[in-house]
This record gives structure tokens, sequence and C-alpha cells, in this order.
């Protein structure tokens, strides 16, 4: 088996950016079939949790029944369903998993042996093994169980693929090579963000200018490009007079007028 490592790409990145700023990412994974000048990867994930014990793509009920919280309605709070299946998920830090505690404290992404030792422990799991399932509640009187329940189709659809499909020049044998790559993709990406932004407070300014007599387009151009431009920004020209506003901000201001 051969790990190897690809940059995420920039819809990725902003799908799990909290701010505007994209961080450098990479994930990995084991080849799984070599097709010309194509690699189909297997890409693998932290497995999430372990409930009492069991890993949870092996885990497929509660043993026992548990009691349901004072007052609690299945069909009247969802924030609460969801907080009492959550409160049954036990994370890596219980002390059960003091194998996985002590191989996390050496272990490094960048390894592949590391990476083919978890997979073989299991803490690392194909992604589609993460995706097609979730968990819900089964619920009698005032007692429920945790239960692991497959996807409708329709959950599905959209969802993530079991398998990461990319060209061999995007993937890299070191995590090092990839975490490169990911940052010039970020890198060209602002790049070309910069000079989109630039082209709109272009075009925005000539739309303007074009609606301006001619001894006043020297004038009006002067102003319009000391204005602070940011991204959201608008212009307008209405009844003579030319209407700013910035990205971010709710009221219009005149910034040009021919009424005076």
């Amino acid at each position: 088996m051969k790990v190897v490592y690809f940059p995420r790409d920039i819809g990725f990145l902003k799908g799990i950016s909290n701010d505007n700023k994209l961080n450098p990412s990479v994930g990995f994974g084991l080849v799984d079939n070599v097709d010309g000048d194509r690699v189909i990867v297997d890409e693998y994930s932290l497995l999430g949790c372990f409930i009492d014990g069991v890993p949870e793509n092996k885990f497929l009920i509660d043993i026992d029944w548990h009691k349901l919280p004072v007052g609690f309605k299945k069909n009247k709070d969802y924030t609460k369903y969801q907080t009492l299946i959550k409160s049954r998920l036990n994370s890596f830090d219980c002390d059960e998993f003091t194998e996985f505690k002590e191989f996390s404290k050496i272990a490094r992404v960048s390894n592949p042996d590391d990476i083919l030792y978890a997979i073989d422990k299991g803490w690392l799991v194909r992604r589609g093994l993460i995706t097609d399932y979730k968990f819900d509640l089964q619920i009698e009187c005032d007692k429920y169980k945790l239960i692991r329940k497959a996807k409708e189709w329709t959950e599905n659809y959209g969802g993530k693929p079991s398998s990461y499909f990319e060209y061999t020049k995007n993937l890299y044998e070191t995590y090092e090579d990839a975490m490169n790559a990911s940052k010039g993709l970020i890198s060209n990406y602002y790049i070309q963000m910069r000079e989109s932004f630039k082209l709109d407070v272009e075009d925005s300014i000539l739309w303007v200018l074009e609606k301006m007599p001619e001894n006043k387009m020297q004038e009006c151009e002067f102003i319009l490009r000391l204005l602070p431009y940011s991204r959201g920004f608008c212009l307008r020209f209405y009844e003579g007079e030319v209407l700013f506003r910035n990205g971010g901000e709710n009221n219009w201001t005149v910034v040009f007028s021919l009424k005076s």
C-alpha cells in the first residue's frame, strides 16, 4: 500500500474556513488504482469517536436503555434531540483508548508509516465509511438507545465521495510537497481575486465616466480614483449625482454632483 498526499482545493478550503482567510491544508490516502495518467486514491480521515469503546463505524446499537431527560419531547426540540445524541458519543479522550493517545503523541501525518499503522488499527478509515451513516435515537416511553443508521439516498446526494480522484500531477509522495502545492493554490487564488477586484473597480469607474459630460469627466475621475474601495462596493449614477456605497455599509454617499 502506498500513501500519497494532495493539496486541498479552494472549494474545500472555503467550506471549512471560518473567515475570509484560507489556510493551506493537505489530504492523504492510499493508491487504489492507476489508469493511464490518472490515479484513484481512497482518502482517509480520523475516526471521529468511540461509543463505549466501540469505533463509531462498527457501533450498531446501544446494549442498554438510558433515561431520557425530564420533559424531553422528541418532536418539540431539535437542538435537545441532537444534544442527546452527542452526549452518547465519547471522544478519543476517554481513558479506554490509552494506546491511541500514546500513539498520537509521537505520530506525524507527514510520516507514511504512522498513517499505515493507524489505518491498520482502524483509527483512520475511508472517508465514505463515515459519511454514509448517521446516529439517531430509538425512543420508547421515557428511555432511549443510540443507534447507527444508514443515510437516506437524499441525504447522501451531493455528499463527499468515498474516493478522491486526481491527476497524478496533483499527488505527492511527501506531506511537505503537498503543503507547498496547497500554499501555491491559495496564493494564485488571492492573486486572481485581487486582479478581478481591480477590474471590477475599473469597470465601475468607466461606467460612471461614460455618463459624464466631457467638461466634468476629468474632475469626476480624479475623485472616483481616490475612493477607498473594498469588496462589495457599489457605484451608481442617479439624477446627476454619483452615489457610492462601500462594502459592508448600508448608506449611500454623494461623491460627485453635476448639480453644483
